[in-house]
């Protein structure tokens, strides 16, 4: 990544709109452990971009569309003693555009440990 100070007025806007289905379920495991999930496709996702160069495009709006399909997932596991909870939780999110001239896309994996009552 790189980041430049610049002095040019400049403005982007990021959007992302998502159609998702999701299943989820939650199961014990014993009497104190217990596990749950959530699965989630994303048939059409669609990002636009917006830049905005009043100096350099006065009245031009520069705008990038593009459709892609994604998937999300989310695992926790979790110990369950009286009013006591802790766990972990793993995630992952991916989403690959249809065509390559106006691709979306996007990696993720997340870890969360909790603790609490």
């Amino acid at each position: 990544m790189v980041r430049t100070f610049i002095t040019d007025r400049e403005t982007t806007v990021s959007q992302t709109f998502a159609l998702t289905f999701v299943a989820e379920g939650e199961r014990a495991l014993s009497d104190r452990w217990h596990m749950a999930f959530a699965a989630g496709v994303q048939p059409l996702i669609r990002a636009r971009l917006l830049v905005r160069l009043p100096d350099k495009y006065p009245g031009v709006d520069l705008v990038f569309n593009a459709i892609s399909a994604g998937a999300t997932g989310r695992w926790t596991v979790e110990h369950r003693a009286r009013r006591f909870r802790a766990g972990i939780t793993l995630g992952g999110a991916a989403a690959c555009g249809y065509r390559e001239s106006s691709a979306y896309s996007l990696r993720g994996f997340s870890v969360a440990l909790f603790a609490g009552m």
